[in-house]
């Protein structure tokens, strides 16, 4: 319900001179149900709001205390302190109630301030509104709070308002007691360009400021991400604000530079992360710092581990998954989390945008839409962005990470109103496909932040990745092995690898690259890395099934046959081409069974 309808709601509920019921206003923390209802009633003469908070009561009596010192005007109430208060009280009760009682009300608040107390309360009148905020922040459980509630509802006939998010009330009597007090609960919305609205003018920026030319900028992250908290997007936009101020002193050629918009997308997520998802300062350094090593490490952590998130993954999950910007700027953490701003930080976060903005790939790792286009224009910059990655110099971090990417991108695309009809699916998937090779890493993707993964080109996406991933992933394991084999024979034996158990010499691993480079090596190897390779060979066809295995190794080791017997015949006998002759024997006898068994021509 937004702002207008609910005015609507609130008004004619609040014209009901005794409406036996309460009503409730549920959002979620911070979009400003609190502001909302102060500006409605506390500018209405006819109607007297007490607003209360619940936060922290922990008895039914602490409410109305909070309810007493709503009217006294001060908080912290005691009795004590209510017994020197007569005369003030008196005057209060007036203004309450009758009149003329008055002057009885501070006689009673010189004998008993809990007297007092209890027949403020009950004078209330049929005009006073109770406005209930903080309803689940309350100690007290929340059926326990709708019955001390329902006295003033039922009994006295007074109308109450409660503010809540109910996505955190966790009484399982809540409901049932609730249908006995609230009669309507009504969603509160606002629309981000309502939240812009309250955001900028609680800020001072008048529709004459340059950074008003933001707003439509601030809208568009709000509306991405789902951000709904008016103090976090207050405490983003502010630290837009005051590094801003900073970059027009710098240097004026910044004044309407992409680097502003840039940096606003990094407070408003950075403060996200900080205050909505309360993830720990050190971990959003890290983010700043390496965030693609992060999130691999999220994306391959264990399934069954999956489910219990931390803030992080949490927020990697709902915002970062999302992101196609850079969130590169050290001065916004400063500011944003240790409220530090860094003059001489922020000319170096300039001078590194430069460099990110001036690289080829930047269509990729600066990806954005600023202003409204067409298809054509779109579908320009995906081929800009698969001319680029069709090259074998420009690396995605991992495989997760480019799925992450391809998914900002259809978010951009959804967000920006086109269709999935026609060539967008198709180019989005080609670039998936002609990108995935150039992966550093071949983690699994995974469909965590997806706008909606159950749509056919996210999920052709998705199954592609996964399928190249794997094949990818098991290339780059073979071929580390090889590496590492041929590496340790340089080093004087094998053992250490061989006994490692290492998954990758469960593969085929011997292929002409490896037979190539161990040929140029063989001259250079001491007697016990050829000892140690001659054993290992020998143990890897140990029995027949090795050879079905390992088949594809069979016609490199032929052509290394070949060239040890060649190599024996024109070297003279000494240990070295002794251990050699032990080893091309080994490969021979492998060579001969595999012809026997048919493998080998």
């Amino acid at each position: 319900m937004n702002s207008k309808e609910l005015t609507n709601v609130v008004l004619k509920y609040c014209k009901n001179e005794s409406p036996g019921y309460a009503i409730m206003i549920d959002g979620p923390w911070g979009i400003g149900k609190t502001h909302f209802i102060k500006e409605l009633l506390d500018e209405n003469k006819k109607l007297k709001a007490i607003h209360v908070s619940l936060y922290g009561a922990a008895s039914t009596s602490q409410i109305d205390d909070s309810i007493f010192a709503a009217l006294v005007g001060c908080a912290d109430v005691s009795d004590s302190e209510i017994k020197k208060a007569g005369d003030f009280l008196g005057k209060m009760f007036s203004a309450f109630g009758d009149k003329t009682e008055g002057s009885a009300v501070g006689a009673i608040a010189s004998i008993s301030g809990e007297a007092l107390k209890k027949r403020t309360l009950k004078s209330l009148t049929s005009n006073t509104v109770l406005i209930f905020d903080d309803f689940e922040r309350s100690k007290l459980s929340q059926s326990e709070t709708l019955s001390k509630i329902n006295e003033f509802v039922e009994h006295q006939k007074l109308k109450a308002i409660i503010l809540c998010d109910e996505r955190a009330v966790i009484d399982k009597e809540y409901h049932q007691a609730k249908e006995k007090v609230i009669l309507h609960t009504n969603g509160f919305e606002r629309t981000p360009e309502e939240i812009a609205s309250i955001c900028f003018e609680a800020k001072g920026c008048s529709k004459a400021d340059e950074i008003t030319v933001y707003k439509s900028e601030f809208i568009r992250i709000v509306e991405q991400f789902n951000l709904t908290n008016i103090r976090t997007l207050k405490h983003g936009l502010e630290c837009f604000l005051d590094i801003s101020s900073v970059i027009q002193e710098i240097d004026l050629k910044y004044q309407s530079s992409p680097v502003l918009s840039d940096i606003l997308f990094s407070t408003i997520v950075l403060s996200a992360g900080y205050r909505d998802y309360s993830v720990p300062v050190g971990e959003l350094k890290k983010t700043i710092q390496n965030y693609s090593e992060m999130a691999v490490a999220y994306h391959m952590k264990e399934r069954e581990e999956a489910a219990d998130e931390t803030n992080w993954e949490r927020f990697y999950t709902n915002i970062l998954a999302k992101c196609s910007r850079s969130l590169e700027f050290h001065s916004v953490f400063e500011l944003v989390c240790r409220g530090h701003l860094n003059k001489s930080l922020i000319a170096k976060d300039l001078e590194s945008w430069e460099g990110r903005a001036t690289r080829p790939d930047s269509p990729i790792t600066n990806f954005r839409i600023d202003e409204p286009i067409d298809n054509e224009e779109f579908n320009s910059h995906i081929e800009t962005a698969l001319d680029i990655l069709n090259s074998p110099t420009y690396e995605f971090y991992s495989t997760a990470e480019l799925y992450s990417f391809c998914n900002s991108l259809y978010f951009i695309y959804f967000h920006k109103g086109f269709s999935f009809d026609g060539d967008f699916g198709k180019k989005l998937k080609k670039f998936a496909k002609l990108a995935v090779r150039n992966c550093k890493n071949h983690t699994e993707p995974s469909s965590f932040g997806c706008r909606d993964d159950n749509h056919e080109v996210l999920k052709s996406i998705f199954s592609t990745l996964t399928k190249s991933s794997k094949k990818l992933a098991e290339a780059q394991l073979i071929e580390n092995t090889r590496t590492k084999l041929l590496n340790d024979l340089k080093k004087g034996g094998i053992k250490r690898i061989v006994d490692s158990g290492d998954s990758g010499f469960s593969k085929s691993i011997i292929n002409r690259d490896f037979i190539y480079s161990l040929k140029h090596m063989l001259a250079e190897l001491d007697n016990t890395s050829v000892r140690a390779f001659g054993i290992f060979i020998e143990k890897r066809f140990i029995r027949d099934s090795d050879y079905e295995t390992y088949k594809d190794e069979i016609r490199p080791l032929a052509e290394l046959s070949q060239h040890l017997q060649k190599y024996l015949k024109d070297s003279g006998k000494n240990l070295s081409t002794m251990m050699i002759s032990l080893l091309s024997k080994t490969v021979s006898d492998v060579v001969s069974k595999a012809k026997e068994m048919g493998i080998l021509d």
